[in-house]
């Protein structure tokens, strides 16, 4: 049992590696339109909207299969539903990836001269690079 649940985790680790590693990939396109000295500051925004994306997808996938509540009990006789850990780490994280690719997005806009939002100034580039 317990090689199944290394292989399991294993699994998931390489999952996770590859979602993270596609993410970066993508958002890595925007740095030849970055300062030079901004570069490694985002760039570690990069790595840490891949990561975060990568665990949103996860939480995700937990919510989908269980749900956004889960039931507790305090004593015999207090019992109840609250919201899942899943769900409630998910809104964490998804606020804190919201603002990651915000910061990443206004130095776009910065760098571009975008005399637009920064998601807008994103959005534009983004949409450049894919071919009709």
């Amino acid at each position: 049992m317990a090689d199944f649940l290394q292989k399991a985790d294993e699994e998931m680790r390489a999952e996770r590696e590859k979602n993270i590693k596609k993410e970066i990939r993508t958002l890595k396109k925007v740095l030849p339109y970055i300062d030079k000295g901004k570069k490694s500051t985002v760039m570690t925004l990069i790595e840490e909207a891949g990561f975060l994306r990568a665990i949103l997808k996860e939480l995700k996938e937990e919510i989908t299969a269980h749900g956004v509540r889960e039931e507790y009990q305090n004593g015999e006789n207090q019992r109840g539903y609250k919201k899942s850990v899943a769900a409630e780490i998910h809104d964490k994280y998804l606020n804190t990836y919201i603002k990651t690719v915000s910061a990443i997005c206004k130095e776009v806009a910065v760098e571009t001269g975008a005399d637009q939002s920064p998601e807008k100034a994103l959005q534009e580039f983004m949409m450049r690079g894919v071919k009709k």
